[in-house]
Parts: structure tokens; C-alpha cells; sequence
């Protein structure tokens, strides 16, 4: 029997007696790597993805990794509870949300878009975990629903 770099068994030329027994043990060695595949680790508690800035308040999140947690999706919908963010000409003050518990932590900074359906902006999300405001096309205000959706790799 010959063995591949990452360790799966398959047959050799030489290996043509019961060859459904060599095909049974090379199906058996990738169902790890297959099942990372298939079955995305998901969570949908905040206790779990991670931790809501003050002046923010969690209507729902939802998170995903797959891919032995190297393919990471995050999904935010947040209402800001606390004071207006004011937005100057497109600028506003960067402004943690949120912060992503180690399993989502990017390994580079992600820029994705926020929107609530009448206003938008960029967030960042950096190598803390920490998910920043950075821009809005006009001011936030308290009871302003944010919607954020990033899907990133980590390497």
C-alpha cells in the first residue's frame, strides 16, 4: 500500500487482491477531511461568537467555520443603544460594535459594509477580534439597526 503526503492510504499497482478492502480504507482516512467540508461549526449565541460594545444592544448573530475553521462567515444585526455616532462628510469616529471571540478572529484586518436599508458604511474587523464602525453615510443614532455580513479566510 502507498501513503499520499497527508497520509491517506491508497492502493499500489501491485495491490489488485480485494481491492474493495484498499478502496474502503482510502474512504475512511478522507471522512475527517470530508466531514470539515460538509459540516460547518455554526453558532447563532452572542456568549459564543463573542461580546456586544457598550452602546450597542444584539438583535441576532449568527457565525460559521468551516473548513477546519480556516473559512470563517460572521453575521451581525445590532441596534445602537447608546448616544449618535456623527457622521462628517462620510467620516465618523471608529467605533467598536463588537468583538469576535478567538475561533473568528481574523489573521488579517477584514473591511466589509454595514447597511440598515436606508444608510451604509465600512466596518473593519481587526486582528483583536474587534468589529469597528469606520465610516456612515449619514449619523447613527440611538435605535439605529446595523446589519453586517463578512466572510474571510484565515491562514
Amino acid at each position: 500500500m502507498a501513503t499520499t503526503a497527508r497520509g491517506y492510504t491508497y492502493p499500489a499497482s501491485s495491490d489488485h487482491v480485494r481491492m474493495w478492502e484498499h478502496i474502503e480504507t482510502l474512504a475512511e482516512d478522507v471522512d475527517d477531511d470530508v466531514g470539515t467540508l460538509v459540516a460547518p461549526a455554526v453558532t447563532t449565541t452572542t456568549a459564543t461568537l463573542g461580546t456586544v460594545a457598550t452602546g450597542f444592544t444584539v438583535v441576532d448573530v449568527r457565525g460559521a467555520t468551516l473548513l477546519g475553521g480556516k473559512l470563517i462567515h460572521v453575521d451581525l444585526y445590532i441596534t445602537r443603544s447608546g448616544a449618535s455616532i456623527t457622521a462628517t462628510t462620510g467620516n465618523i469616529p471608529d467605533t467598536t460594535m463588537f468583538t469576535l471571540n478567538s475561533a473568528y478572529i481574523p489573521t488579517h484586518e477584514v473591511s466589509c459594509v454595514w447597511s440598515n436599508g436606508t444608510q451604509s458604511g465600512e466596518a473593519v474587523i481587526n486582528t483583536s477580534g474587534q468589529v469597528n464602525l469606520r465610516t456612515a453615510s449619514a449619523t447613527v443614532t440611538s435605535g439605529d439597526n446595523i446589519r453586517l455580513t463578512a466572510v474571510y479566510i484565515k491562514s
